[in-house]
Protein backbone atom coordinates (compact mmCIF):
# COMPACT_ATOMS: atom_id res chain seq x y z
CA UNK A 1 0.00 0.00 0.00
CA UNK A 2 1.50 3.28 -1.06
CA UNK A 3 1.64 6.46 1.26
CA UNK A 4 -1.21 8.20 -0.55
CA UNK A 5 -3.47 5.07 -0.79
CA UNK A 6 -2.93 4.51 3.76
CA UNK A 7 -3.39 8.83 3.54
CA UNK A 8 -6.85 7.88 1.87
CA UNK A 9 -7.62 4.77 4.20
CA UNK A 10 -6.43 6.89 7.18
CA UNK A 11 -8.94 9.94 6.31
CA UNK A 12 -12.22 7.65 5.54
CA UNK A 13 -11.58 5.81 9.06
CA UNK A 14 -11.47 9.56 10.50
CA UNK A 15 -14.55 10.19 9.19
CA UNK A 16 -16.37 7.22 10.09
CA UNK A 17 -14.99 7.36 13.42
CA UNK A 18 -16.45 10.98 13.52
CA UNK A 19 -19.78 9.89 12.36
CA UNK A 20 -20.31 7.08 14.52
CA UNK A 21 -19.18 9.13 17.63
CA UNK A 22 -21.23 12.14 17.17
CA UNK A 23 -24.25 10.25 15.72
CA UNK A 24 -24.22 7.64 19.03
CA UNK A 25 -23.88 11.13 21.56
CA UNK A 26 -27.17 12.34 19.16
CA UNK A 27 -28.98 8.86 19.45
CA UNK A 28 -28.36 9.51 23.55
CA UNK A 29 -29.65 12.80 23.83
CA UNK A 30 -32.61 12.27 21.31
CA UNK A 31 -33.66 9.02 23.87
CA UNK A 32 -33.16 11.23 27.02
CA UNK A 33 -34.99 14.34 25.74
CA UNK A 34 -36.98 15.92 28.67
CA UNK A 35 -39.85 17.41 26.68
CA UNK A 36 -41.17 13.24 25.44
CA UNK A 37 -42.61 12.28 28.91
CA UNK A 38 -45.60 9.76 28.53
CA UNK A 39 -46.78 10.19 32.52
CA UNK A 40 -48.09 14.14 31.22
CA UNK A 41 -50.20 12.56 28.00
CA UNK A 42 -54.00 11.72 29.02
CA UNK A 43 -55.65 8.33 28.65
CA UNK A 44 -56.83 9.13 25.23
CA UNK A 45 -53.36 10.62 24.34
CA UNK A 46 -51.65 8.06 25.37
CA UNK A 47 -54.12 4.81 23.79
CA UNK A 48 -53.52 7.24 20.18
CA UNK A 49 -50.09 7.46 20.42
CA UNK A 50 -49.30 3.64 20.92
CA UNK A 51 -52.27 3.01 18.21
CA UNK A 52 -50.60 5.19 15.75
CA UNK A 53 -47.35 4.01 16.49
CA UNK A 54 -48.47 -0.03 16.14
CA UNK A 55 -50.05 0.93 12.63
CA UNK A 56 -47.02 2.79 11.65
CA UNK A 57 -44.43 -0.23 12.29
CA UNK A 58 -47.53 -2.37 11.11
CA UNK A 59 -46.85 -1.00 7.79
CA UNK A 60 -43.48 -0.05 7.44
CA UNK A 61 -42.75 -4.25 8.13
CA UNK A 62 -45.60 -4.86 5.55
CA UNK A 63 -43.20 -2.80 3.10
CA UNK A 64 -40.56 -3.96 4.24
CA UNK A 65 -41.69 -7.74 3.26
CA UNK A 66 -43.56 -7.28 0.37
CA UNK A 67 -41.61 -4.10 -0.81
CA UNK A 68 -43.51 -5.07 -4.77
CA UNK A 69 -45.09 -2.52 -6.95
CA UNK A 70 -48.56 -2.62 -4.98
CA UNK A 71 -46.88 -1.14 -2.14
CA UNK A 72 -45.02 1.28 -4.57
CA UNK A 73 -48.56 2.55 -5.71
CA UNK A 74 -49.98 2.99 -2.49
CA UNK A 75 -46.86 4.66 -1.35
CA UNK A 76 -46.85 7.07 -3.87
CA UNK A 77 -50.53 7.86 -3.13
CA UNK A 78 -49.80 7.96 0.65
CA UNK A 79 -47.08 10.80 -0.34
CA UNK A 80 -49.47 12.47 -2.28
CA UNK A 81 -52.24 12.73 0.37
CA UNK A 82 -49.36 13.97 3.11
CA UNK A 83 -48.38 16.77 0.35
CA UNK A 84 -52.39 17.80 0.22
CA UNK A 85 -52.31 17.24 4.19
CA UNK A 86 -49.52 19.92 4.52
CA UNK A 87 -51.54 22.70 2.30
CA UNK A 88 -54.56 22.20 4.45
CA UNK A 89 -52.34 22.07 7.61
CA UNK A 90 -51.50 25.72 6.36
CA UNK A 91 -54.47 27.22 5.87
CA UNK A 92 -56.01 26.11 8.95
CA UNK A 93 -53.21 26.81 11.48
CA UNK A 94 -51.04 29.25 9.94
CA UNK A 95 -50.01 32.43 12.42
CA UNK A 96 -47.67 35.53 12.27
CA UNK A 97 -43.97 34.25 13.02
CA UNK A 98 -41.64 36.68 14.78
CA UNK A 99 -38.12 37.21 15.28
CA UNK A 100 -35.79 37.21 11.63
CA UNK A 101 -39.28 35.66 9.91
CA UNK A 102 -41.29 39.01 11.11
CA UNK A 103 -38.60 41.07 9.48
CA UNK A 104 -38.54 38.99 6.11
CA UNK A 105 -42.36 39.34 5.71
CA UNK A 106 -42.60 43.03 7.04
CA UNK A 107 -40.03 44.37 4.13
CA UNK A 108 -42.35 42.23 1.94
CA UNK A 109 -45.15 44.24 2.80
CA UNK A 110 -43.24 47.18 2.70
CA UNK A 111 -43.69 47.93 6.07
CA UNK A 112 -41.29 49.09 8.74
CA UNK A 113 -38.94 50.27 6.35
CA UNK A 114 -36.93 52.48 9.25
CA UNK A 115 -36.16 49.18 11.56
CA UNK A 116 -35.48 47.07 8.38
CA UNK A 117 -32.91 49.34 7.54
CA UNK A 118 -31.69 48.85 10.82
CA UNK A 119 -32.16 45.22 10.73
CA UNK A 120 -31.28 43.89 7.41
CA UNK A 121 -27.85 46.45 7.77
CA UNK A 122 -26.75 43.73 10.92
CA UNK A 123 -28.09 40.89 9.11
CA UNK A 124 -27.81 41.32 5.16
CA UNK A 125 -27.13 37.61 4.90
CA UNK A 126 -31.48 37.37 5.21
CA UNK A 127 -31.87 39.63 2.26
CA UNK A 128 -31.46 36.99 -1.04
CA UNK A 129 -34.45 35.55 1.67
CA UNK A 130 -36.72 38.35 0.80
CA UNK A 131 -35.36 38.41 -2.92
CA UNK A 132 -36.38 35.14 -3.29
CA UNK A 133 -39.83 35.14 -2.31
CA UNK A 134 -40.63 38.38 -4.20
CA UNK A 135 -39.73 36.91 -6.90
CA UNK A 136 -42.01 34.03 -6.60
CA UNK A 137 -44.88 36.13 -5.60
CA UNK A 138 -44.65 38.54 -8.54
CA UNK A 139 -43.93 35.72 -10.75
CA UNK A 140 -47.21 33.82 -9.71
CA UNK A 141 -48.97 37.06 -9.05
CA UNK A 142 -49.46 36.52 -5.58
CA UNK A 143 -50.09 38.89 -2.53
CA UNK A 144 -47.66 38.91 0.10
CA UNK A 145 -49.56 36.96 2.78
CA UNK A 146 -48.51 34.11 5.56
CA UNK A 147 -50.23 31.61 3.95
CA UNK A 148 -48.61 32.38 0.50
CA UNK A 149 -45.41 32.22 2.09
CA UNK A 150 -45.99 29.22 3.83
CA UNK A 151 -47.28 27.67 0.75
CA UNK A 152 -44.27 28.24 -1.16
CA UNK A 153 -42.35 27.26 1.37
CA UNK A 154 -44.05 23.82 1.60
CA UNK A 155 -43.49 23.34 -2.29
CA UNK A 156 -40.15 23.80 -2.31
CA UNK A 157 -39.66 21.38 1.22
CA UNK A 158 -41.74 18.97 -0.85
CA UNK A 159 -39.58 19.00 -3.86
CA UNK A 160 -36.89 18.65 -1.65
CA UNK A 161 -38.39 15.33 -0.71
CA UNK A 162 -39.07 13.94 -4.18
CA UNK A 163 -34.77 14.87 -4.96
CA UNK A 164 -34.58 12.83 -1.97
CA UNK A 165 -36.31 9.81 -2.82
CA UNK A 166 -34.66 10.14 -6.75
CA UNK A 167 -31.33 10.12 -4.81
CA UNK A 168 -32.28 7.14 -2.82
CA UNK A 169 -33.60 5.10 -6.02
CA UNK A 170 -29.99 6.25 -7.08
CA UNK A 171 -27.99 4.95 -4.06
CA UNK A 172 -29.99 1.79 -3.26
CA UNK A 173 -32.98 0.94 -5.57
CA UNK A 174 -34.17 -1.60 -3.37
CA UNK A 175 -34.68 0.41 -0.37
CA UNK A 176 -36.65 2.98 -2.11
CA UNK A 177 -40.67 1.88 -1.77
CA UNK A 178 -39.48 2.06 1.92
CA UNK A 179 -38.33 5.39 1.27
CA UNK A 180 -41.91 6.62 0.14
CA UNK A 181 -43.48 5.60 3.24
CA UNK A 182 -40.44 7.39 5.56
CA UNK A 183 -40.75 10.52 3.63
CA UNK A 184 -45.16 10.20 3.99
CA UNK A 185 -44.22 10.13 7.88
CA UNK A 186 -42.02 13.29 7.91
CA UNK A 187 -44.36 14.92 5.92
CA UNK A 188 -46.75 13.98 8.63
CA UNK A 189 -44.84 15.31 11.24
CA UNK A 190 -42.58 18.25 9.81
CA UNK A 191 -43.89 21.62 10.78
CA UNK A 192 -41.75 23.91 10.05
CA UNK A 193 -43.67 24.52 6.65
CA UNK A 194 -45.22 26.93 8.94
CA UNK A 195 -42.22 28.66 9.11
CA UNK A 196 -41.26 30.72 5.92
CA UNK A 197 -37.97 30.87 6.39
CA UNK A 198 -34.54 29.70 5.51
CA UNK A 199 -33.89 26.44 7.56
CA UNK A 200 -36.93 24.74 5.67
CA UNK A 201 -35.74 26.61 2.26
CA UNK A 202 -32.21 24.91 3.12
CA UNK A 203 -33.51 21.38 3.53
CA UNK A 204 -34.78 21.53 -0.13
CA UNK A 205 -31.56 22.42 -1.81
CA UNK A 206 -29.24 20.46 -0.02
CA UNK A 207 -31.43 17.71 -1.18
CA UNK A 208 -31.51 18.95 -4.33
CA UNK A 209 -28.20 19.56 -5.38
CA UNK A 210 -27.32 16.41 -3.52
CA UNK A 211 -29.35 14.40 -5.92
CA UNK A 212 -27.60 16.54 -8.98
CA UNK A 213 -24.45 15.23 -7.87
CA UNK A 214 -25.58 11.36 -7.61
CA UNK A 215 -27.35 11.58 -11.26
CA UNK A 216 -23.90 13.05 -12.39
CA UNK A 217 -21.99 10.24 -11.17
CA UNK A 218 -24.34 7.78 -12.67
CA UNK A 219 -24.74 9.55 -15.73
CA UNK A 220 -22.17 8.54 -18.69
CA UNK A 221 -23.31 10.70 -21.94
CA UNK A 222 -20.95 13.71 -21.36
CA UNK A 223 -23.86 16.37 -22.53
CA UNK A 224 -26.42 15.12 -19.86
CA UNK A 225 -23.23 14.51 -16.87
CA UNK A 226 -22.47 18.46 -17.65
CA UNK A 227 -26.19 19.34 -17.82
CA UNK A 228 -26.69 17.50 -14.26
CA UNK A 229 -22.90 19.11 -12.67
CA UNK A 230 -24.27 22.42 -13.77
CA UNK A 231 -27.34 22.06 -12.29
CA UNK A 232 -25.60 20.79 -9.08
CA UNK A 233 -23.29 24.09 -8.91
CA UNK A 234 -26.31 26.40 -9.42
CA UNK A 235 -28.38 25.65 -6.41
CA UNK A 236 -24.77 24.97 -4.15
CA UNK A 237 -24.31 28.70 -5.08
CA UNK A 238 -28.02 29.62 -4.34
CA UNK A 239 -27.77 27.39 -1.03
CA UNK A 240 -24.92 29.72 -0.28
CA UNK A 241 -26.89 33.03 -0.80
CA UNK A 242 -30.07 31.54 1.15
CA UNK A 243 -28.25 30.01 4.21
CA UNK A 244 -24.60 29.91 3.88
CA UNK A 245 -23.68 26.81 6.03
CA UNK A 246 -26.06 24.75 3.07
CA UNK A 247 -22.79 24.10 1.53
CA UNK A 248 -21.42 22.18 3.98
CA UNK A 249 -22.06 19.37 2.43
CA UNK A 250 -21.17 20.47 -1.20
CA UNK A 251 -17.76 20.94 1.13
CA UNK A 252 -18.22 16.99 1.91
CA UNK A 253 -18.63 16.17 -1.98
CA UNK A 254 -15.27 18.25 -2.69
CA UNK A 255 -13.25 16.71 0.12
CA UNK A 256 -14.67 12.99 -1.33
CA UNK A 257 -13.66 13.48 -4.92
CA UNK A 258 -10.21 15.00 -3.83
CA UNK A 259 -10.01 11.73 -2.16
CA UNK A 260 -10.86 9.94 -4.83
CA UNK A 261 -8.63 11.88 -7.09
CA UNK A 262 -5.69 10.93 -5.07
CA UNK A 263 -6.77 7.04 -4.65
CA UNK A 264 -6.96 7.13 -8.74
CA UNK A 265 -4.35 9.48 -9.56
CA UNK A 266 -3.02 7.63 -12.09
CA UNK A 267 -6.22 7.82 -14.38
CA UNK A 268 -6.14 10.02 -17.49
CA UNK A 269 -8.24 12.80 -17.62
CA UNK A 270 -9.21 13.97 -21.16
CA UNK A 271 -9.80 16.70 -22.86
CA UNK A 272 -14.02 16.18 -23.56
CA UNK A 273 -14.18 14.71 -19.74
CA UNK A 274 -12.41 17.80 -18.61
CA UNK A 275 -14.84 20.36 -20.75
CA UNK A 276 -17.41 18.36 -18.59
CA UNK A 277 -16.37 19.80 -15.87
CA UNK A 278 -15.12 23.30 -17.30
CA UNK A 279 -18.11 24.57 -18.44
CA UNK A 280 -20.51 24.22 -15.05
CA UNK A 281 -18.16 25.96 -13.12
CA UNK A 282 -17.72 28.96 -15.54
CA UNK A 283 -21.88 28.98 -15.57
CA UNK A 284 -21.38 28.79 -11.69
CA UNK A 285 -18.97 31.55 -11.83
CA UNK A 286 -21.41 33.41 -14.10
CA UNK A 287 -25.04 32.86 -11.63
CA UNK A 288 -22.75 33.79 -8.51
CA UNK A 289 -21.39 37.47 -9.73
CA UNK A 290 -25.70 37.88 -11.00
CA UNK A 291 -26.86 36.60 -7.85
CA UNK A 292 -24.07 38.94 -5.73
CA UNK A 293 -25.23 41.80 -8.22
CA UNK A 294 -28.93 41.59 -7.49
CA UNK A 295 -28.52 41.69 -3.87
CA UNK A 296 -25.96 44.68 -3.89
CA UNK A 297 -28.37 46.31 -6.08
CA UNK A 298 -31.38 45.43 -4.67
CA UNK A 299 -33.58 48.77 -3.84
CA UNK A 300 -35.73 47.53 -1.38
CA UNK A 301 -33.92 49.25 1.50
CA UNK A 302 -30.74 51.30 1.79
CA UNK A 303 -28.47 49.06 3.30
CA UNK A 304 -25.94 50.85 6.18
CA UNK A 305 -22.17 50.29 5.51
CA UNK A 306 -19.98 48.62 8.46
CA UNK A 307 -22.90 47.40 10.17
CA UNK A 308 -23.00 43.63 9.86
CA UNK A 309 -22.15 41.06 12.01
CA UNK A 310 -18.28 39.49 11.87
CA UNK A 311 -18.49 35.83 11.77
CA UNK A 312 -16.63 35.98 15.45
CA UNK A 313 -19.89 37.09 16.71
CA UNK A 314 -21.39 33.41 15.95
CA UNK A 315 -18.69 31.86 17.50
CA UNK A 316 -19.03 33.66 20.28
CA UNK A 317 -22.38 33.15 20.80
CA UNK A 318 -21.89 29.25 20.14
CA UNK A 319 -19.84 29.23 23.31
CA UNK A 320 -21.64 30.88 25.73
CA UNK A 321 -24.93 29.18 27.86
CA UNK A 322 -26.22 26.31 25.63
CA UNK A 323 -24.62 27.79 22.85
CA UNK A 324 -27.64 29.58 21.62
CA UNK A 325 -28.58 33.09 20.40
CA UNK A 326 -27.81 35.33 23.07
CA UNK A 327 -29.76 38.52 23.23
CA UNK A 328 -27.09 40.50 25.39
CA UNK A 329 -24.69 39.68 23.08
CA UNK A 330 -26.98 41.01 20.02
CA UNK A 331 -27.30 43.76 21.92
CA UNK A 332 -23.57 44.64 22.09
CA UNK A 333 -23.03 44.10 18.80
CA UNK A 334 -26.25 46.94 18.27
CA UNK A 335 -24.44 49.13 20.43
CA UNK A 336 -20.82 49.20 18.76
CA UNK A 337 -20.37 51.09 15.95
CA UNK A 338 -17.98 49.92 13.44
CA UNK A 339 -17.20 46.09 12.58
CA UNK A 340 -13.82 45.78 13.27
CA UNK A 341 -15.15 47.20 17.19
CA UNK A 342 -17.57 44.67 16.96
CA UNK A 343 -14.99 42.49 15.73
CA UNK A 344 -11.86 43.20 18.24
CA UNK A 345 -14.93 42.72 20.91
CA UNK A 346 -15.82 39.22 19.76
CA UNK A 347 -12.33 37.92 19.61
CA UNK A 348 -11.61 39.52 23.40
CA UNK A 349 -14.28 37.38 24.31
CA UNK A 350 -13.48 34.17 22.91
CA UNK A 351 -10.03 34.22 24.53
CA UNK A 352 -11.75 34.85 27.68
CA UNK A 353 -14.21 32.24 27.54
CA UNK A 354 -11.72 29.84 26.46
CA UNK A 355 -9.84 30.74 29.62
CA UNK A 356 -12.40 29.99 31.54
CA UNK A 357 -13.65 26.59 29.95
CA UNK A 358 -10.04 25.36 29.67
CA UNK A 359 -8.99 22.55 26.66
CA UNK A 360 -11.11 20.01 28.55
CA UNK A 361 -13.80 22.37 30.06
CA UNK A 362 -14.47 23.44 26.15
CA UNK A 363 -14.45 20.26 24.68
CA UNK A 364 -16.81 18.96 27.49
CA UNK A 365 -19.32 22.01 26.58
CA UNK A 366 -19.56 20.86 23.32
CA UNK A 367 -19.86 17.15 23.73
CA UNK A 368 -21.93 17.18 26.59
CA UNK A 369 -23.58 20.46 26.16
CA UNK A 370 -23.89 21.80 22.88
CA UNK A 371 -24.14 18.41 20.67
CA UNK A 372 -27.43 17.67 22.65
CA UNK A 373 -28.85 20.89 22.78
CA UNK A 374 -28.51 21.37 19.05
CA UNK A 375 -29.49 17.63 17.75
CA UNK A 376 -32.00 16.14 20.39
CA UNK A 377 -35.39 17.39 19.11
CA UNK A 378 -37.59 15.77 17.06
CA UNK A 379 -39.57 18.84 16.14
CA UNK A 380 -36.47 20.56 15.28
CA UNK A 381 -37.17 23.02 18.16
CA UNK A 382 -40.56 23.98 16.74
CA UNK A 383 -42.53 26.51 18.91
CA UNK A 384 -38.72 27.62 20.58
CA UNK A 385 -38.51 30.65 18.22
CA UNK A 386 -40.57 33.63 16.71
CA UNK A 387 -43.88 31.47 17.81
CA UNK A 388 -45.35 33.97 20.39
CA UNK A 389 -48.37 34.80 17.88
CA UNK A 390 -49.65 31.19 18.30
CA UNK A 391 -53.36 31.94 18.82
CA UNK A 392 -54.04 30.44 22.78
CA UNK A 393 -57.30 28.21 21.57
CA UNK A 394 -57.29 25.30 18.91
CA UNK A 395 -60.25 26.19 16.82
CA UNK A 396 -59.66 22.61 14.26
CA UNK A 397 -57.88 19.37 14.37
CA UNK A 398 -54.73 21.41 12.44
CA UNK A 399 -54.69 23.49 15.27
CA UNK A 400 -54.70 20.83 17.92
CA UNK A 401 -52.11 19.19 15.93
CA UNK A 402 -49.38 21.64 15.19
CA UNK A 403 -50.02 23.98 18.28
CA UNK A 404 -48.31 23.57 22.07
CA UNK A 405 -52.41 24.06 23.36
CA UNK A 406 -53.45 21.52 21.28
CA UNK A 407 -55.30 18.38 22.86
CA UNK A 408 -53.05 16.53 19.75
CA UNK A 409 -49.40 18.14 20.29
CA UNK A 410 -47.98 15.75 22.58
CA UNK A 411 -49.21 13.11 20.44
CA UNK A 412 -47.22 14.76 17.50
CA UNK A 413 -44.01 15.74 19.56
CA UNK A 414 -43.91 12.13 20.40
CA UNK A 415 -44.48 10.30 16.70
CA UNK A 416 -41.31 13.62 15.59
CA UNK A 417 -39.15 11.81 18.19
CA UNK A 418 -39.83 8.26 17.53
CA UNK A 419 -39.02 9.23 14.04
CA UNK A 420 -36.08 11.23 14.70
CA UNK A 421 -34.67 8.47 16.89
CA UNK A 422 -35.25 5.95 14.00
CA UNK A 423 -33.71 7.91 11.78
CA UNK A 424 -30.66 8.46 14.15
CA UNK A 425 -29.94 4.60 15.00
CA UNK A 426 -30.81 3.70 11.79
CA UNK A 427 -28.39 5.64 10.34
CA UNK A 428 -25.53 4.37 12.34
CA UNK A 429 -25.49 1.12 10.66
CA UNK A 430 -24.12 2.92 7.55
CA UNK A 431 -20.84 2.67 9.35
CA UNK A 432 -21.11 -1.15 7.68
CA UNK A 433 -20.71 0.20 4.24
CA UNK A 434 -18.01 0.82 2.14
CA UNK A 435 -19.70 2.57 -0.58
CA UNK A 436 -17.65 5.68 -1.20
CA UNK A 437 -21.34 7.86 -1.77
CA UNK A 438 -22.20 6.86 2.16
CA UNK A 439 -18.73 8.30 3.53
CA UNK A 440 -19.54 11.55 1.56
CA UNK A 441 -23.22 11.31 3.21
CA UNK A 442 -21.32 10.48 6.41
CA UNK A 443 -18.92 13.40 6.30
CA UNK A 444 -21.44 15.97 5.66
CA UNK A 445 -23.14 14.97 8.72
CA UNK A 446 -19.66 15.49 10.30
CA UNK A 447 -19.54 18.83 8.83
CA UNK A 448 -22.76 19.99 9.55
CA UNK A 449 -22.25 19.01 13.54
CA UNK A 450 -18.62 20.38 13.45
CA UNK A 451 -20.32 23.96 12.33
CA UNK A 452 -23.06 23.81 14.42
CA UNK A 453 -20.26 23.06 17.67
CA UNK A 454 -18.09 25.58 16.28
CA UNK A 455 -21.02 28.32 15.89
CA UNK A 456 -24.05 29.72 16.92
CA UNK A 457 -26.24 26.59 17.74
CA UNK A 458 -28.07 25.31 20.45
CA UNK A 459 -31.31 24.03 19.24
CA UNK A 460 -31.86 21.51 16.52
CA UNK A 461 -33.85 24.15 14.30
CA UNK A 462 -30.05 24.62 12.40
CA UNK A 463 -29.93 20.62 12.02
CA UNK A 464 -32.68 20.87 9.39
CA UNK A 465 -30.47 21.51 6.70
CA UNK A 466 -28.80 18.85 7.18
CA UNK A 467 -31.36 16.30 7.28
CA UNK A 468 -30.94 15.12 4.03
CA UNK A 469 -28.41 13.21 4.00
CA UNK A 470 -28.74 12.14 7.58
CA UNK A 471 -32.44 10.72 5.92
CA UNK A 472 -30.78 9.30 3.18
CA UNK A 473 -28.11 7.22 5.54
CA UNK A 474 -30.83 5.67 7.39
CA UNK A 475 -33.29 4.82 4.11
CA UNK A 476 -29.49 3.35 2.73
CA UNK A 477 -29.08 1.09 6.09
CA UNK A 478 -32.43 -0.27 6.97
CA UNK A 479 -31.66 -3.73 5.10
CA UNK A 480 -28.35 -3.99 7.42
CA UNK A 481 -30.26 -2.92 10.57
CA UNK A 482 -32.52 -5.93 9.54
CA UNK A 483 -30.17 -8.14 9.00
CA UNK A 484 -28.10 -7.82 11.98
CA UNK A 485 -30.97 -7.96 14.21
CA UNK A 486 -32.06 -10.78 12.82
CA UNK A 487 -28.51 -12.80 13.04
CA UNK A 488 -28.44 -11.21 16.76
CA UNK A 489 -31.80 -12.57 17.97
CA UNK A 490 -31.86 -15.48 16.01
CA UNK A 491 -28.41 -16.66 15.31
Amino acid sequence: MTILNKFYASVISIIRGLFGFLMLITLIAAIRYPEINFSHLSNKQFLLTVVLTIISVMILLLVIKRNDSKIRTIGIVLLSVSFILQFLAIKNSFFPVGYDVSSVFSLLSGKNIKFNEFYFSLNPNNIPVVILYKGILELLNLHVSWVNLEYITTVLVDLGIIANLVSIKLLKENSFNVALYFYTFFALVFSFILVPYTDSLAYAIVSLYTCFFLLSKKIRKNRYKMLTLTLFLLFVIFGYFIKPSSIVPFIAILIVQLLMILKNRKQRILSKKLFVYIVPVLLGIGFFLGCSSLVSNQKMLKIQPDRDKPVTSFILIGMQGIGAYSPAEDQVMQSLPTKKARNDYCIKQIKKQLKEYGPVGYIKFLLTIKQAYNTRDGMFGWTVDGVDAIPRKAKNIFQNYNYPIGNLFSVHQILAQFLWILIIALSLFSLNSKDIKVVLLQLAVVGGMLFLLLFEGGRTRYMIQFLPPIQLLAIYSYRDFIYRTKKYIFG
